[in-house]
Parts: structure tokens; sequence; C-alpha cells
């Protein structure tokens, strides 16, 4: 029975001391001598952390990049600047013949006499009117005997009614009436002898 306590206590000593043991042998083992280690922050042209190859594709970027500009910048520099030249609308040219043009306007005709009319609404001041003038005057010889032509002066105020009555906005205006006073045909502005013409045949065919 006195040797239990005994033994118990030889157990635990011996145990104390394989603790120790190993913890000795743990403290030998890093004591060893490590291999120095390079730092990267020490090697010339490295970056820590960033490898050697990816340093060296960021510095070509960057020369591309300057070079890029340098090449635009020499582009921006030859441009040359050409000034617009402001639009000129193109006028209209009048000769002293048509500013002068002297017109012998006729009164208004009986439109209800059974003869077709022929209104020609002019100007003295139009060129236009102007250039129609021969192109009636051969109508006029031509169809005189059989179409009354009556050429009014679109600003008189003695034709402002039937200048209202047709809705007139600009001259030279034909306007082509049966013998009753009828509109058959109108024209504007510049008109082709043919078209003036064919209506006439049409109307004296009848």
């Amino acid at each position: 029975m006195t040797n239990k306590p005994f033994s118990k206590k030889l157990l635990f000593t011996c145990f104390i001391l394989g603790l120790i043991a190993g913890s000795l042998a743990a403290c030998s083992d890093n004591n060893t001598t490590l291999a120095p280690t390079t730092s990267l922050s020490n090697t010339p042209g490295l970056t820590p952390g960033v490898s050697s190859s990816s340093n060296n594709s960021g510095q070509k970027s960057v020369s591309a990049l300057d070079e890029t500009s340098k090449q635009l910048t020499a582009s921006v520099a030859t441009v040359t600047i050409v000034p617009v030249k402001p639009l000129v609308q193109p006028k209209i040219a009048r000769t002293t013949e048509d500013s002068r043009r002297t017109i012998q306007f006729t009164e208004q005709p009986d439109l209800k006499d059974g003869h077709p009319t022929l209104l020609w609404f002019d100007a003295a001041s139009c060129p236009v009117c102007a250039q129609m003038q021969p192109v009636i005057n051969g109508l006029k010889e031509q169809y005189q005997a059989k179409i009354k032509f009556a050429d009014l002066d679109f600003y008189d105020s003695k034709n402002r009614g039937l200048v209202m009555q047709y809705r007139l906005i600009s001259h030279p205006t034909f306007i082509l009436l049966d013998g009753q006073g009828k509109l058959l045909k109108r024209w504007v502005g510049l008109t082709k002898k043919e078209d003036l013409e064919t209506s006439f045949k049409e109307l004296v065919a009848k």
C-alpha cells in the first residue's frame, strides 16, 4: 500500500521530463540558420509585388502612349484652317430695258360676252413678265379673232377685285376663261408657249 503513491509520483516526473525534452528539441530546430532572402525592394528596376515581365510591359505601354501623343501633336500642328466664305444669295439680273418697259395696260373686258378671254396680270418692273411679252404677242396675233387678250396691271387698284377673286399672289399670272367667265385654266410665272397654245386649241375646237 505504501508503494502506490511513490509510483504515481515517478510516472508524473517522467512525464514532465519528457515534455521538457521535447521543448528543447523544438528550440534547437528553430535555431537552424536560414538562407538569406533577396528583397525585391532592393532590386533595381523592380517594384515590390510586381514581376519583372509585368514591369517591362508597363514601361512599353507608357512608351507607346508617349509616341502616339507626339504623333497627334505633330498632326494638329500641321492642320491648316481655311476660312469659310459667307453664303451670298444670287441676285436676279435686271436690265435697264426690263426696268423701263412700258406697257399699255387694257381695261377690264366684259367677261360674259360669249368670247373666251385670257387675263394676263402683269407688272412694268417684272423681268419674267418681260420674257413672256413676245410669247403673248405671238399668241395674240394667232388667236385674237377667237380669244380676247387683256393685259391688266397687277398693282392697279381698279383690278384689285379680280386679284382678290382669283386669289392671285404673284405675277405674271395667266387666267383663261370661257365665254361666260368660268375659270378654265391658270398659269403662274414663266410658262411655255406650247402649254398655253394647247389649251387655246382645245378651247377654240369646241
